[in-house]
């Protein structure tokens, strides 16, 4: 997460380009997700707006909000009657929001340690910004009944090319007329129309259906990896994307392929989704602990303080053989992730205590761990 001290326009289209994205009064990137149900890559998308086109089902939804209601677009306002309808909408959509809306816009302390981080790094004061500082040229689509009642809201910044939708509310008495997808459509349309190139609105992750509604708004392009250091990639239209090139299924299925040749081998071992990588990432502790959100736990029944961990290198596609004990339970913390999930959550942060061996197969891995192992037997 990175929060500079100024965000020109220019430099908010790059960030959104290389897949950053705002949290708050910062940017962030992440390529994971942690749910009860798994790991999922996260996949960043925009809609190229010189070729957007309404189509029919679209045009018809737009035509009768603003045959029923009022719209118009101009600069946030951030205020009382904002808030009740992020309360009534929040209340009817559930899920992990934010408190109020100036909490979904502004630095808020006290949630840093559930951010989906890859970096950090903070202002010269390392201070977080005063409430009412804005970073970000933010705009705002406003739609209300014809008696001047609010009821849908969107919220979006502006770069110099591009726009990025941040959140989309709307009161749960109006939900008959689509109102969360429509004001995306109406942000990206009004870019359209004033000369942006992209509406960039946030990540898809491919296997979970609660981000799916990001599609309804056009042919979206997505950030495809490329493999190599750092984040980046090429964007291409999302139809292209080969699921089984993105991180996490690369990750998944390298472990996989080391659990089953020890599985031949007699060596005990257990595939764990690790949701503490997050809080090893946010405070830059890679060197002391393990930072991959899933590993391979070899050889449990040992018993004692330690445990081996086969974990993968991501970036440079090479595996490690840790010595791993224990550390601190941050299970309080998380809160996409059950305890009882059936991928056996490790909710402790793994202290490393030694690198055992490097390898760059699976093959050479299975080989490594069973020489520790009869070492130790």
């Amino acid at each position: 997460m990175a929060r500079p001290p100024l965000l020109e326009p220019i430099a908010l289209d790059r960030a959104l380009a290389r897949g950053w994205y705002r949290m708050r009064q910062s940017m962030f990137t992440c390529r994971f997700l942690t749910r009860d149900t798994g790991l999922f890559s996260v996949v960043w998308t925009r809609l190229p707006l010189d070729t957007m086109v309404l189509r029919k089902s679209q045009r018809r939804r737009l035509n009768r909000i603003h045959r029923d209601l009022r719209v118009d677009v101009g600069p946030m306002v951030l205020d009382g009657e904002r808030e009740q309808l992020y309360s009534r909408y929040r209340a009817h959509a559930q899920g992990d929001r934010a408190p109020s809306l100036k909490e979904t816009l502004f630095e808020d302390a006290t949630a840093v340690a559930n951010l989906p981080v890859t970096l950090t790094t903070l202002d010269a004061n390392g201070d977080p910004d005063p409430p009412g500082r804005n970073l970000f040229d933010t705009w705002e689509v406003r739609i209300r009944t014809p008696e001047g009642r609010l009821v849908g809201l969107s919220i979006f910044d502006r770069g110099q090319s591009a726009l990025q939708s941040i959140v989309g509310i709307y009161d749960p008495e109006w939900a008959r007329y689509g109102l969360g997808t429509a004001t995306m459509l109406i942000e990206a349309d009004w870019g359209r129309r004033q000369g942006f190139r992209h509406h960039y609105s946030g990540y898809v992750v491919p296997g979970l259906d609660s981000f799916e509604y990001k599609h309804d708004i056009g042919s979206l392009e997505a950030l495809h990896p490329t493999g190599g250091v750092g984040v980046g990639g090429v964007w291409r239209p999302v139809e292209r994307l080969n699921t089984a090139m993105l991180p996490a299924a690369r990750l998944r299925e390298t472990l996989l392929h080391v659990a089953r040749g020890l599985d031949r081998s007699g060596v005990a071992n257990q595939l764990r989704l690790y949701p503490p990588y997050r809080f090893v990432q946010l405070n830059r502790l890679q060197e002391r602990a393990l930072g991959e959100p899933l590993f391979l736990e070899v050889d449990q029944q040992r018993g004692g303080p330690f445990r081996l961990g086969v974990s993968m290198d991501i970036d440079q596609g090479t595996l490690q053989l840790d010595l791993l004990s224990r550390g601190r339970d941050i299970s309080h913390m998380i809160s996409d992730v059950s305890p009882d999930s059936p991928f056996l959550p490790e909710m402790h942060v793994l202290t490393r205590i030694a690198r055992m061996s490097t390898a760059e197969t699976p093959a050479e891995m299975v080989r490594l761990v069973r020489a520790v192992c009869r070492r130790s037997a």
